[in-house]
């Protein structure tokens, strides 16, 4: 049965509002797409042909650069002489920005670098200043407190040595990740997150070494799809903890 001309006049007008409508949401639709931080990191990353890390992932590398961002603009930009420049360069990098203007991976390597350069001294037990004979005898006898409060400064000290121990760690690390011993390298790269977890101040070129670390030392050896989980595990791990102690 053939349509009316009005009644095709009334759907062609019903068509054309519902594609009116369409297009509209859609602009609008893609006009939060192209805001979206994910959706533009995606596209980045996709552009030179690299696989995105995970969403929930990528909102806390993002939280942590937003962090670090207001912290480095409010100091005026610098590109030198900041304690967690090495980490926000870091957080870039995993982000896939374009690198700070005049800091580049040497800035980095060299950041994560300075904790084998200046390892932390070890705490000697019991040292304290000497004092002449003369001056035991005259000191006044004290009472002994009971339940000292520990600084955060000498909390500090007192985990130098196991920051010594990361030191130690990540050479191991390197090693056996070179010689394609990569279970052994991943266990010794856990082993100083845990570490590191733990101490009361983690500086961020420890954390920022593990994953460069785990970069260069597998640039030349396979690694098999059932390491790859633990390695991106570690690497996630370090990049929290790197940005943690950087926004402190």
């Amino acid at each position: 049965m053939a349509t009316s001309s009005s009644d095709r006049a009334t759907r062609i007008e019903q068509l054309r509002t519902q594609i009116k409508a369409l297009s509209e949401e859609l602009a609008a639709l893609e006009r939060e797409e192209a805001q979206d931080p994910f959706a533009q990191y995606v596209a980045r990353v996709r552009a030179v042909g690299r696989q995105a890390i995970a969403e929930p992932q990528f909102a806390r590398y993002f939280a942590a650069h937003e962090r670090l961002e207001q912290e480095w603009t409010r100091r005026g930009k610098p590109t030198t002489n900041w304690e967690h420049l090495a980490v926000f360069a870091q957080v870039r990098t995993a982000l896939d920005l374009p690198p700070i203007e005049g800091v580049g991976v040497p800035a980095r390597a060299a950041a994560a670098a300075t904790a084998d350069q200046n390892p932390a001294a070890p705490v000697v037990a019991g040292a304290a200043p000497a004092a002449t004979d003369g001056a035991v005898a005259d000191a006044p006898k004290r009472p002994i407190p009971t339940g000292p409060r520990v600084t955060r400064e000498q909390l500090i000290e007192m985990h130098n040595p196991i920051l010594n121990e990361c030191v130690e760690l990540s050479k191991r690390a390197s090693t056996e990740l070179s010689s394609a011993k990569i279970g052994d390298g991943i266990t010794s790269c856990e082993r100083m997150i845990y570490l590191l977890e733990r101490v009361a101040h983690a500086p961020p070129a420890m954390s920022t070494r593990i994953i460069q670390t785990i970069d260069e030392s597998l640039k030349t050896v396979t690694v098999q799809e059932s390491d790859r989980a633990r390695i991106d595990s570690v690497k996630e791990r370090a990049l929290k903890l790197a940005a943690e102690s950087g926004a402190r």
